[in-house]
């Protein structure tokens, strides 16, 4: 209040003469983003109900330039050895244009070696084969920033007839085998998109059809969010999951993605009718028959872009086919055990794979046999 009963209305913030911001309400102040490296001269001025004002003494202040910012950091993936990995980060900065510098250690970090040719923000191996750590160095005219160090881990390729390997030979684009023991971290196996398990689902080392499965509760709240890796927008693709419930009539997603708009809206379930659903919102295929027991039990969906052939399959057989109305459309975070923050499954996923491929009946009958553990299609190698 000054002389005259008059109040202060709003102060505003300055640079020089730039008005960089204002606050109308007690206590006032602005945060100043994005400010450029230099001198700054900055003030505040008072403006009153009468239309008055009454500046500040200035305050001189320094930005000095700054290295980039890595905002997100390089991922510890597990890949099976001869499939291929890539690390990547986000990073920004204000001295120009950013430069990437890679790094591997096989000793822990104590040692670094430049790996050549690999100025992207990005950084891929098309065959893993050696465990090593990778980091990248960040650069641009006002400095260096160095990324965290991510673990490669490599597993061993799996037994001929087994379901890992039955599964591997469909070059999946992500496989979850969902056989952990312990932690927060759902491993993809063949694409690095590792979920993060939300609310507490619980892992059942032996529970699975295939070695151990990941359990979900009947609250409704526990899933796997596999984040934004996987594109399948108007393209060709198959999912595969062993699932097996623990409740009837509601609607449950093994896997989803999107949202709930016309082809935009990627289903892989059961519908509250017991019904399996393949469905893109709008745009879906159902089964006739309805399915109630509380059996493992193995899915498979598999759509075609060209065509739009879409079809359903139970324990290795077609049980049923349409044709869509249009490709799927949808971006996104890919979510196991539930779809659209709701739908969630009541019961268990094991051996969860999605691929950029149409699989065929025999690939998807010799994961079901490998599966159940008993002789699989024998696989056919052609040479000249």
């Amino acid at each position: 209040v000054v002389p005259g009963g008059h109040k202060v209305v709003r102060v505003e913030f300055y640079d020089g003469d730039v008005k960089v911001g204002e606050d109308a309400a007690a206590p006032y102040e602005y945060l100043w983003s994005g400010v450029l490296p230099g001198g700054h001269s900055l003030k505040a001025r008072l403006v009153y109900d009468a239309g008055s004002t009454l500046d500040s003494a200035a305050v001189e202040v320094v930005v000095a330039n700054a290295a980039p910012t890595i905002s997100v950091q390089p991922k510890s993936l597990q890949i099976y050895a001869g499939l291929p990995a890539t690390f990547s980060v986000s990073a920004s900065g204000n001295g120009g244009g950013l430069a990437y510098q890679w790094q591997c250690s096989v000793d822990g970090g104590q040692t670094w070696t430049t790996l050549a040719g690999t100025n992207s923000s990005s950084y891929t191996l098309a065959s893993v084969q050696t465990a090593c750590s990778y980091r990248v160095i960040v650069s641009d005219a006002n400095g260096a920033s160095t990324s965290a160090a991510a673990t490669l881990t490599i597993k061993t390729v799996p037994a001929v007839g087994t379901h890992a390997d039955a599964v591997l030979r469909s070059k999946p684009i992500a496989y979850w085998e969902l056989n952990e023991i312990a932690g927060s971290i759902a491993y993809d196996y063949a694409g690095g998109n590792n979920g993060a398990l939300v609310n507490g689902p619980v892992w059942q080392p032996a529970g699975g059809q295939v070695g151990g499965a990941l359990a979900l509760d009947n609250a409704g709240t526990q899933y796997v969010n596999g984040g934004k890796g996987l594109a399948l927008a108007n393209k060709s693709f198959s999912i595969g999951a062993w699932i097996k419930r623990s409740a009837l009539g509601r609607n449950e997603f093994a896997v989803a993605q999107g949202s709930g708009k016309t082809n935009n809206g990627l289903a892989f379930g059961f519908r509250s009718s017991n019904k399996f659903t393949f469905s893109f919102w709008g745009n879906d295929l159902d089964t006739a028959a309805t399915y109630t027991d509380a059996n493992w039990n193995f899915w498979v969906g598999t759509y075609d872009a060209v065509t739009r052939a879409r079809k359903i399959y139970f324990n290795g057989t077609e049980v049923a086919s349409g044709t869509a109305s249009a490709n799927y459309q949808g971006t996104g975070d890919l979510w196991l055990g539930e779809g659209f923050g709701d739908n969630y499954v009541n019961g268990a996923l094991d051996e969860v794979a999605i691929y950029d491929t149409v699989l065929s009946p025999t690939d998807i009958l010799r994961q079901y046999q490998a599966g159940l553990g008993g002789p699989s299609v024998p696989a056919v190698t052609l040479t000249s």
